[in-house]
């Protein structure tokens, strides 16, 4: 962030109204802490508990972001038999990795469901993933081959 006069954070602690506090990405979200890494002084507006949201003034500088990274599986198509041809194990090893799921078209939803994973995106996963990585969450997409060109196309954007 530069040349931003407020912003809002969540408090990662309990802050107090004139507090020095530190802007940090931790599971994607912007959060205020009164740990300070960098020495670059923000002003808490108000006080807040643990958990909710701040405003902070007098930002200037970055906040360090790591970005996250987007695992695509590809599943056959419904033509080439869909969720029953699927490496049910190989999949739930994959999944296992991932915090965040989303399925683009039917036959991802399905071989998630017979993997007992309910995605968190169904609509919208694309946007959901370019959002994901950006603030450094990493997101799993499940989808048909046909998907693929365009996922990868808006993700390189």
């Amino acid at each position: 962030m530069t040349n931003i006069t407020t912003c809002a954070a969540v408090a990662d602690c309990d802050l107090s109204q004139g507090q020095p506090v530190e802007l940090v990405m931790k599971e994607g979200l912007l959060c205020a802490t009164a740990v300070m890494w960098t020495g670059a002084m923000r002003i808490a507006m108000s006080d807040a508990k643990k958990g909710e949201d701040i405003g902070i003034f007098n930002v200037e500088g970055l906040v360090e972001l790591q970005t996250g990274k987007t695992t695509v599986l590809k599943v056959p198509a419904i033509q080439e038999g869909g969720s029953r041809h699927v490496d049910l194990a190989k999949l739930k090893k994959e999944l296992g990795k991932a915090k965040l799921v989303g399925a683009i078209v039917i036959e991802a939803l399905s071989v998630l469901h017979r993997a007992g994973v309910e995605p968190q995106c169904f609509y919208g996963v694309t946007e959901a993933a370019i959002e994901a990585v950006h603030t450094g969450l990493s997101f799993l997409v499940v989808c048909t081959d046909n998907c693929v060109p365009s996922l990868i196309r808006r993700l390189e954007e």
